[in-house]
């Protein structure tokens, strides 16, 4: 959609229930690398959240070999993806209610396995003694490009390099099955995951901006 005003809430919200008339939620990306939170103060003062996110860019990424003990390798069993649900419950914001969310999470992990049995990309995790500890997804694009979807580790296995591991798998993945040119990741500018995903090979290349607001 497209907007006159960045902060024309009243228009925004009509908009979005206009294409999704069924959704609680209102949920909206600012395409737009020029403005700042501060452009869009009308929505937080209206009860929206606004959170903004780095966009990295990479051609290939380091090769990085699994810690000892860990296997990286695509999700493709039922089990694969029951575990895949259960650790998205185990890493989630407790702002989210927890039945609601786990409806959603089986939804979205539905709509993952049918993008990957169709081809569209993969869904990797790094398991260590048959348990999935750490996850994340890489889909096609389109003109040579694919982005990574929810990195997650569980609380109990952070620090221990499986996120590297598994994003170098995807990386040689992406590569090799879907002649990816350019990878796309997006992460919170606050938090420790953009040394990491630098330490890949990644490189910032622009600021993103979007708004929230919860189901009541």
């Amino acid at each position: 959609m497209l907007l006159d005003e960045p902060g024309d809430v009243a228009e925004c919200e009509a908009l979005f229930h206009r294409e999704l008339p069924h959704a609680r939620h209102v949920a909206i990306g600012i395409d737009a690398t020029d403005l700042v939170k501060d452009d869009l103060r009308p929505f937080s003062d209206a009860g929206f959240e606004v959170s903004g996110g780095t966009v990295l860019v990479a051609t290939a990424l380091a090769e990085v070999v699994a810690p000892h003990g860990v296997t990286v390798r695509a999700l493709t069993t039922p089990d694969d993806w029951r575990q895949s649900v259960v650790l998205s419950m185990a890493t989630r914001d407790e702002k989210y209610e927890a039945d609601g969310f786990l409806v959603y999470l089986r939804a979205k992990s539905s709509t993952q396995q049918l993008l990957c049995a169709s081809g569209h990309g993969a869904w990797f995790g790094a398991f260590v003694d048959g348990a999935l500890v750490c996850q994340m997804g890489l889909f096609d694009c389109g003109e040579g490009r694919a982005r990574f979807q929810t990195v997650e580790t569980h609380p109990a296995f952070r620090r221990r390099g499986l996120a590297r591991a598994t994003l170098s798998a995807l990386g040689t993945y992406a590569r090799r099955a879907l002649q990816t040119e350019q990878l796309v990741i997006v992460a919170d500018p606050t938090y420790f995951a953009l040394d990491l995903y630098r330490s890949l090979g990644f490189e910032v290349r622009e600021q993103q901006l979007q708004i929230q607001r919860l189901p009541t």
